[in-house]
């Protein structure tokens, strides 16, 4: 029996992530619909990007997927053959994934006069610089504190809150810290 005949492809595929900022504003009652929206455009062009937080739960498929005929690179990913159910594709080495990592975060929290240390476990596969910043943003409430340096100020200035340091950690540390420090 004579083999199938095969070509090969290149498979590209792309997928939108979101990042956003959000805050609660009291405006004047008798706004316009028109008024907020250039309330809402103004406040996109006043907004740091820094600020904004990534949204891991969005994903939109981009505009890049798609195929290239006979690729440059010759070496293969893997097989495809027709099924019952459509198409049955084999990977023959694991397409590359990052990997979470896990960490130990601190943040220093100043409260007048005092100042307390944080410590929490967090994993992430992003920046963990962002990741300790979005936690210091939201850490008395879910509405992200007044940004000042690199640090957030709540409940009118008297409270703030800045990311210090985070510290990468192996499983079994994670594992065994993970009883006495609180994990976000």
């Amino acid at each position: 029996m004579a083999k199938a005949k095969t070509k090969k492809i290149h498979i590209v595929l792309s997928a939108l992530t979101r990042v956003e900022y959000s805050e609660v504003l009291e405006v004047p009652a008798n706004m316009t619909a028109e008024e907020l929206d250039e309330l809402v455009d103004q406040r996109y062009d006043d907004v740091d990007g820094g600020e904004y937080y990534d949204d891991p739960d969005f994903w939109e498929r981009g505009q890049g997927c798609g195929y290239q005929n006979e690729p440059a690179d010759s070496s293969t990913s893997g097989t495809v053959k027709r099924g019952d159910g459509g198409f049955e594709v084999t990977i023959a080495k694991p397409a590359k994934t990052t990997k979470k990592k896990l960490y130990v975060g601190r943040l220093k929290e100043r409260n007048g006069e005092h100042e307390y240390d944080h410590q929490f476990l967090f994993t992430t596969s992003g920046d963990p610089h962002r990741y300790i910043a979005r936690v210091a943003s939201k850490f008395y409430d879910e509405e992200s504190g007044q940004k000042d340096g690199d640090g957030y100020y709540f409940d009118d200035c008297c409270l703030y809150v800045e990311p210090k340091s985070f510290t990468e950690v192996d499983a079994n540390t994670y594992g065994k810290l993970n009883g006495f420090i609180v994990e976000l």
